[in-house]
């Protein structure tokens, strides 16, 4: 995987097993279609505990062991990212990632991606509706 270019599209979601140099490089946004990306980074213990709740007996075994994967965002998924882009146009979820204020929060957001956050979770959900049909 060293030195591989790889290629992900609108809809696409890429998962990494384990920490992983990474450079990337947009190659298609505008201000109409916006590139929007957000990382959450889990707590490796809270996994294993909820993992075992859920697969309480084991795992299922790996098909590889690559460091990362692209898959296609699924309906479930997409309106789960959705809903956490919209959460975080309320004042509340502003103040508990850490800004002093929600207009705090959207100035640096709009600043970052070009466009008041409110906008994205629209956005997404007309992008994942074209790829569903």
């Amino acid at each position: 995987m060293i030195g591989d270019a790889l290629q992900y599209v609108a809809g696409q979601l890429a998962g990494y097993s384990v920490d992983v140099p990474v450079a990337a490089q947009v190659t298609r946004a505008s201000a109409a279609e916006p590139y929007l990306n957000f990382r959450i980074d889990l707590d490796a213990v809270k996994v294993a505990a909820l993992s075992s709740k859920v697969c309480p007996h084991g795992l299922p075994p790996s098909r590889d062991n690559r460091a990362l994967y692209i898959v296609q965002g699924d309906a479930p998924t997409i309106d789960a990212a959705t809903r956490f882009l919209e959460l975080m146009t309320r004042p509340e979820a502003g103040r508990r990632v850490g800004y002093m204020s929600a207009s705090q929060f959207s100035r640096e957001y709009g600043r970052f991606f070009g466009s008041a956050p409110a906008k994205h979770p629209l956005q997404l959900r007309r992008q994942a509706g074209e790829r569903m049909t």
